[in-house]
Order: structure tokens, then C-alpha cells, then sequence
């Protein structure tokens, strides 16, 4: 189904959206608002919400999902003032724009998590709105703020040399992510419980994630205005947070809503959504105006990207060298905890370009929508990089090129890298794998249960029982016999001198030494305890042979921090190793300022 990436709202703050169309021949007189979570709920729903935005449009309901001012591809910082009113404000205009564009007359919404309590906020003063799905809401913004303090202490206490989660500004950092105090305190005034609902009835369905939604909510509503309220349980939203299968689509969930939400009638052919080309979202970011524009490669199965560029003739970068930022599995093409977002526009106020792009199977992009570890590490994705710098070439000019990428990203940037001549650096962060191998992933990942088991206790508490422990037993038993089945086979190799033997240990160092000759330059970035740093010194040697040795390749370690760069301060590191590669290539002018040495500013 194609995609139609927009832009809306307010000139000076515009939104990005993704409008999914009905089918032709099933197109009704209602459509859909998505109101995802906001934070690292967002990022691990995203996906999923895209399939149910695409089984609504096929059952004839046009959908727009939209990324909430200050978040995702959005504009804004998540430190501006008044967020909460402009949060709210936020689902009104994706309504009215909807209605706009496709021609409908109605508008439902469905909310996820605080996106609910959002939504739930907006249709108590725009009587325009349909009809709600709220899906896990929470009933005050005290108790949002209440339980993603929680997690945040839960994701502390897992970094193995923790640090002081210092911030820039004040607030509360939430897994990487900021609450300003001024959305704090607005937060705090948010209670669904004394919010008037009275005027245009309408059908209300309240869904708890995992029991019954919270009674008082219910009874509140239909206090108000005669409004008809459903409640279920849809089940679905935990196994996804738990992260402990191949993130699983709550598909019984989405036939539910579907089911729930209003036939309509027919739309006529004349009131169908009409495409009006590629979009872009005028931007200033420290007094220089930049511009980003979605643009989707291929119609029938998408490629999604964001291409974000100085306006005009502002900045000092050469015109033709472009940074491509990789999607990895559950962090899309904004990057854990919006980094790459930030990154992007703030390299653009120093003229350079960038392309921030959703390989297959995540995003936006297509491939298959229940993806696995395997989807990540395909000759597809690495066929997507390069499709990617194809139309950076032919649109755009662009002749040089640094990947970065995060995990499985970095496996993409590190085979594209390979094949094509014209990237001159790759920055690989937090890469576990540089060859797939079923073994080596297996490894990996009982690696990971065996440092992260003991947090199942504390999810167990956190979701009221709902971890599949059955399920993470069978894991991580399967994966422990292959790790050792694999253990087993590397420690005869060496037994017998035939390092040279295994076929992942040459491609690795065959790759390595292609690269090398050609100059391109290997930034390696790893956080505490990362698996990806054993893996290289599994097949390179304790001394890494090959890299150390080598002055186009650097190794970075970042102590503090997680694989997805939490706490706050890390971001700033991170992006300093990264821009210090760019201004050794030539991507920035010399004369730049600096962020200067910022592991010196880090509280130990």
C-alpha cells in the first residue's frame, strides 16, 4: 500500500505525517487518527502502528499517523515550553488535516498509551473529533510521569559503570529522553478525571493492556454527555515492551479496534486522497534556516527517507558529501532517542547534508512487517543503502559519503561501505556482528539474557505479571546450546592453527583489508559491556589485528552508557567522536566551533 509522507500544521512549528489511503474499492466516509506514545514507547510502537494503519486503510479507512510536535521528524526540542497545549492542539490539526486531504467528513482517533490521554484531552474540546479508541491511557499526567520515572530506574540500575544522568538544562531525563520542567508542571495539571466531557456524545472504547481499564475513567465519561463507552482488554502492547520475542504485532488487538470502529458509508471516487507530490518542512535551528523533505524511493514496496539540507547557501560543507544515517531494528530513521534527528539538523546549520533513512522492515520502509533479528542483517537491507545513495547521485549530486549506523545499521553501512567506492568513512555504533551467522547471533543474544535475566523480576512487578518467562526460557536455553556449540568450534580452530578456516573470521578480515586499501575510514563506537567489542576480539585477536594497526580505523569506548546511548550526557560524547571523524574527512570546515572535550565535563 503507497505511502504519503506530509507535512502540516502551524507554518512556524510544522509536523510530519504519513497518510496511508483507503483502498479504492472499500474507501468509506471515515477516517483514522493514530495518536502514538510519546518517548521510548514511541519508538518501540512505531512499527506496529504503521500495520494498523495499514489494515485500516484496506478495510476503506484513510489513516494519518504524525510525530508529535518536538518528537520524531517533527519540529521542535523537547525542551520548548508549553508541549502539553501544543501535544493536544497537535491531534485536532492531524483531524482536521485528514479531513482535508482524503475528503472524509468524520474523523475517529486512537490513541496508545499517553498518546490516549491526549487524545482523550482534544476530544473534550473539539466537538469535530469521531470517536475514541484509548488503548492503555493514562488516567493523569502524574501517573505518566510516575511510571516512566520507574523505568528510567530500572534502565539505570542495568549500566554497569553508572554515572551521574546529568542534563542540559532543567528537567527529568525518561530513558534518553527529556521532560522539561515546564512539561512537568503541565503534566501535572492533566487528569482526565476532571476534564469535561460534556457535549457531542460519541462511542468511547477504554482498553486496558492487561485487566480491565481503570473503572473511575469509565464511570467519568459516561457521566458525560451521554457518551457510549465500550471496555475491553487488548492484550499485546507488553510483549512488545518486554522486547523478549521477535517483536510480535498484536494482530487480535487490531482486528478488535477494527471491529469497534464505525462502518461508515461509501466515499465517492471524487473525495479520495490525491497525492500532491513530495513535501517539504522549512526549519530554523540556531538562526539558519535548513530544510527536510520525506521522499519514498519505491511505490510498491517503500523506501522511506528524510533528506535535511541548509536552505539556500548557508554553511561551509562541500555540496556534494552527505552523512546517511541507517535505521536499525526498533530505533527507525530518527535514531535511539531521536539522536539522529538532532544530529541532522544541527550539521545542516553548518551546510552539511544528510539523508536519515528506514532500511526494510523498519520505519516506514517496507519488507515484512513481523520482523525478525534476521530481516536486519539481509542482503536487502544493504541493497537499500545503496539504492539510497543511487538517488543521492542522481537528485542530488552527492558524490561522497559517511554511513552511521547503531547495531544492526552498522552492519548495513559497514557492506555498503564495501561495494561502493564512493563512501569514504563508516561510523559503526555499538555493531555486534559484521558477518551473519545463526551461532554468532545466538551468542549474542544469550549474551544479553544473561546480564539482563534478573530484570524480568522487576518487569514482572512493572507489568503485573505479564512476562512470557516460559518463552525466555526456551530462548535462552536454545541460545546457550548454540553459543556453545559455537565456543566449541572457534576454540578447536585455534587448537589446531587453522584460525584462517573459519569462513567468518575471512570475510571479516577480507572486508576489512578491501577497505583499508581504499582508504575508508572505520569508526568504531561501543558503550559499556558491549557485546560487539568481545565479537571483534573473538576473530581479530585480543589485540584486534587488523584494526589497531591500522590508521583508517579508531575503536571508542563510552563507559556509562547503554546500547542505546542513555543517560543524556551521552549524546554529546557520542556526537563529538562522530563529528571529529567528519572534520578529518573534509565533510566540515576546519574553522568550525567545537563542542570541545566533552568527556572532560562528564560527572564520574
Amino acid at each position: 500500500m503507497k505511502l504519503h509522507p506530509i507535512v502540516f500544521g502551524d507554518a512556524d512549528a510544522p509536523l510530519f505525517g504519513i497518510v496511508t489511503p483507503a483502498t479504492p474499492s472499500t474507501a468509506i466516509d471515515r477516517g483514522v487518527v493514530i495518536c502514538a506514545p510519546i518517548g521510548f514507547e514511541n519508538v518501540l510502537h512505531y512499527r506496529h502502528l504503521r500495520v494498523l494503519a495499514r489494515r485500516l486503510g484496506e478495510s476503506g479507512r484513510a489513516t494519518l499517523r504524525f510525530d508529535w510536535p518536538a518528537c520524531g521528524d517533527s519540529s521542535g526540542d523537547d525542551s520548548d515550553p508549553g508541549l502539553v497545549a501544543v501535544w493536544t492542539q497537535s491531534v485536532s490539526d492531524a483531524a482536521a488535516t485528514l479531513r482535508e486531504r482524503t475528503g472524509v467528513s468524520v474523523v475517529d482517533v486512537v490513541g496508545v498509551r499517553v498518546g490516549a490521554t491526549l487524545a482523550a484531552l482534544a476530544a473534550a474540546a473539539d466537538r469535530t473529533i469521531g470517536d475514541l479508541v484509548l488503548w492503555a491511557p493514562f488516567t493523569s499526567g502524574r501517573g505518566y510521569v510516575r511510571e516512566m520515572r520507574a523505568f528510567h530506574r530500572l534502565a539505570e540500575n542495568t549500566l554497569p559503570n553508572r554515572r551521574s544522568a546529568e542534563i542540559t538544562g532543567d528537567g527529568q531525563e525518561i530513558s534518553g529522553f527529556l521532560l522539561a520542567t515546564t512539561t512537568l508542571d503541565d503534566l501535572d495539571r492533566v487528569d482526565l478525571l476532571a476534564t469535561d466531557f460534556a457535549g457531542q456524545p460519541r462511542r468511547v472504547l477504554v482498553a486496558g493492556r492487561d485487566a480491565q481499564p481503570p473503572e473511575a475513567l469509565v464511570a467519568h465519561l459516561r457521566s458525560q454527555g451521554g457518551h457510549a463507552v465500550d471496555t475491553a482488554v487488548l492484550r499485546g502492547l507488553e510483549d512488545v515492551a518486554l522486547s523478549w520475542s521477535d517483536a510480535p504485532i498484536p494482530s487480535e488487538a487490531f482486528q478488535a479496534i477494527e471491529d469497534w470502529l464505525p462502518r461508515g458509508t461509501p466515499l465517492p471516487q471524487n473525495g479520495r486522497y490525491a497525492a500532491r507530490g513530495e513535501e517539504s518542512m522549512a526549519l530554523t535551528s540556531n538562526g539558519h534556516a535548513i530544510r527536510e523533505q520525506a521522499v519514498v524511493l519505491r511505490d510498491e514496496d517503500p523506501l522511506v527517507g528524510i533528506t535535511c539540507v541548509p536552505d539556500a547557501n548557508g554553511g561551509v560543507a562541500p555540496d556534494d558529501a552527505w552523512v546517511v544515517f541507517l535505521s536499525n531494528r526498533y530505533a527507525r530513521r530518527i535514531g535511539p532517542n531521536r539522536l539522529y534527528t538532532s544530529y541532522a539538523r544541527r550539521w545542516a546549520t553548518q551546510g552539511l547534508r544528510s539523508l536519515r533513512l528506514d532500511v526494510s522492515a523498519t520505519g516506514d520502509s517496507g519488507g515484512p512487517e513481523q520482523e525478525t533479528v534476521r530481516n536486519m542483517y539481509s542482503e536487502q537491507v544493504v541493497t537499500d543503502a545503496r539504492e539510497a545513495l543511487a538517488y543521492l547521485r542522481r537528485e542530488h549530486g552527492a558524490r561522497r559519503f559517511v554511513f552511521v549506523g547503531l547495531c544492526s545499521g552498522a552492519f548495513t553501512g559497514f557492506h555498503a561501505a564495501v561495494a561502493e567506492p564512493d563512501v569514504e568513512g563508516v561510523v559503526l555504533i555499538g555493531v555486534h556482528l559484521l558477518v551473519w551467522a545463526e551461532d554468532e547471533t545466538a551468542m549474542t543474544l544469550a549474551s544479553h539474557l544473561r546480564r539482563t535475566a534478573f530484570r524480568i523480576g522487576s518487569w514482572q512487578r512493572l507489568l503485573r505479571g505479564q512476562v512470557p518467562v516460559r518463552k525466555v526460557t526456551s530462548v535462552a536455553l536454545t541460545s546457550s546450546v548454540l553459543a556453545v556449540k559455537r565456543q566449541v568450534s572457534l576454540g578447536v580452530h585455534r587448537l589446531l592453527r587453522r584460525e584462517h578456516a573459519d569462513p567468518v573470521a575471512m570475510e571479516i578480515k577480507s572486508s576489512l583489508a578491501r577497505l583499508s586499501r581504499r582508504g575508508c575510514t572505520l569508526l568504531f563506537v561501543f558503550p559499556d559491556a558491549d557485546p560487539g567489542l568481545s565479537y571483534l576480539r573473538r576473530y581479530l585477536g585480543d589485540d584486534l589485528a587488523g584494526l589497531a594497526d591500522q590508521p583508517t580505523f579508531r575503536i571508542e569506548e563510552i563507559h556509562g552508557t547503554d546500547h542505546t546511548f542513555r543517560p543524556f550526557w551521552s549524546h554529546d560524547v557520542l556526537r563529538d567522536e562522530i563529528e571529529s571523524e567528519l572534520l578529518d574527512l573534509g565533510f566540515f570546515d576546519a574553522a568550525r566551533p567545537r563542542l570541545g572535550d566533552v568527556l572532560e565535563k562528564v560527572q564520574v
